[in-house]
């Protein structure tokens, strides 16, 4: 990941990415690319580069959409893009709310020359928003957490989509990595 361009959307999934992002210390020259405002404020000095989008400010999550935030996202290529969702469902795909916010989501993962992550926890699984982010062929892995139903791993491994469940870091019972088990394909 040392050189990588990361695109990373907002919500409180990604901003918890983030956050874990922001300890690594084995990580240098990135660059985040993100519109989740309050997650910036998080960052380490020096170790990364943060691109925060410019655009309409949404209170309710901490964010950038719009016009400016798109057209500023038209500008960069992503080696990963890192996306928080609030639907996942096989027959309705990846969906959110808010229809300003799925843009950004689809045009970072358009924007994105390798890995598309989800990253989302079980509650999630068969939930269907209004507005579609992506179709799960879009996508090559998903993190979820360990009371992901595990049929609906199997089902996602059976589309190709890598599935990677995050558990907790020993000593701690809020901090969590995705390292622990992995599923599908």
């Amino acid at each position: 990941m040392p050189g990588d361009t990361v695109f990373i959307n907002s919500g409180t999934t990604a901003a918890e990415v983030l956050r874990h992002l922001w300890l690594r210390d084995d990580l240098e020259r990135v660059t985040v690319v993100t519109n989740h405002v309050g997650a910036v404020l998080e960052a380490p000095d020096g170790r990364f580069e943060v691109i925060l989008l410019g655009g309409i400010f949404r209170p309710r999550s901490h964010s950038v959409v719009g016009m400016a935030a798109v057209e500023s996202l038209r500008q960069i290529y992503a080696s990963k893009c890192i996306i928080g969702v609030d639907g996942i469902s096989v027959r309705h795909h990846l969906t959110t709310p808010v229809s300003a916010e799925a843009e950004i989501a689809k045009v970072m993962i358009e924007r994105t020359q390798g890995t598309v992550l989800i990253a989302a926890d079980h509650s999630k699984w068969g939930v269907v928003s209004n507005y579609q982010v992506a179709r799960l062929e879009q996508v090559h892995m998903l993190v979820v957490d360990e009371r992901m139903d595990p049929e609906a791993i199997a089902e996602l491994g059976a589309r190709s989509i890598r599935v990677i469940t995050a558990g907790p870091v020993a000593g701690s019972e809020r901090e969590w990595t995705p390292v622990a088990r992995e599923g599908g394909g």
